[in-house]
């Protein structure tokens, strides 16, 4: 049976945001990162009724918040998520506000 999978991770002045149809793999981002970070906390998320973990927020990221979302790209890349969407915008004070995204998929046996 195929597998499928659905992430989104965000930039912006919010923080770093991590959303995933996997709950292992937000597990598997956060423990990773934590051994690089370990003061990260999350600020937020969001929770299936079944208990599992879809959506976190984080922060308290060392200042290193844009290096932090391209090594959650990267991590996710290397374990075959496929990038299909690059939202990111250009620097003016306007369009900042809002989170740069990278759409990432996975398809699986």
């Amino acid at each position: 049976m195929k597998r499928f999978g659905y992430a989104e991770v965000s930039w912006g002045s919010s923080g770093i945001v991590l959303l995933s149809t996997d709950p292992q793999v937000i597990d598997w981002v956060l423990s990773e990162l934590k051994k690089f970070i370990s003061s990260f906390q999350i600020r937020f998320e969001n929770r299936l009724f079944s208990g599992e973990r879809y959506f976190c927020q984080l922060e308290r990221l060392e200042k290193k918040d844009e290096q932090v979302w391209w090594w959650i790209v990267r991590q996710l890349t290397l374990q075959g998520w496929e990038p299909f969407k690059d939202f990111r915008k250009d620097c003016s004070d306007f369009e900042r506000q809002a989170p740069d995204t990278i759409y990432l998929r996975f398809r699986g046996d």
